[in-house]
């Protein structure tokens, strides 16, 4: 009877049950032992009780990201065409500088 009686003056009377796998249980090993917790109820308790919860909108971000995105894309197409550009008149330049050694006005 006495264990009965127990149970039921008890402050903390609901059990949680959670599963971890071998990845989430080493962490949470991590994590324990880096807040100084002897054992896992205590550190749950403290992630519950001293821990807060922030909700941030990261939506502003999400819409610079996209922005950035675009902006970005749109300059490697400019360096692109500007390259392409680049290299075709220097191999112009140089075509006509070493094929046509004479003066251009020689014919005139």
């Amino acid at each position: 009877m006495k264990g009965s009686n127990d149970m039921n003056n008890r402050i903390r009377n609901n059990q949680l049950k959670i599963y971890l796998s071998n990845e989430e249980k080493e962490l949470f090993e991590k994590k324990r032992q880096l807040a100084k917790c002897k054992n896992m109820i205590l550190f749950i308790r403290k992630c519950i009780l001293e821990k807060e919860i922030y909700i941030v909108d990261l939506e502003p971000f999400r819409d610079i990201q996209g922005l950035l995105f675009i902006f970005s894309c749109q300059v490697q197409k400019c360096y692109s065409f500007y390259s392409f550009f680049t290299l075709t008149f220097s191999l112009q330049l140089n075509f006509h500088l070493n094929h046509k050694s004479a003066s251009i006005f020689d014919h005139y």
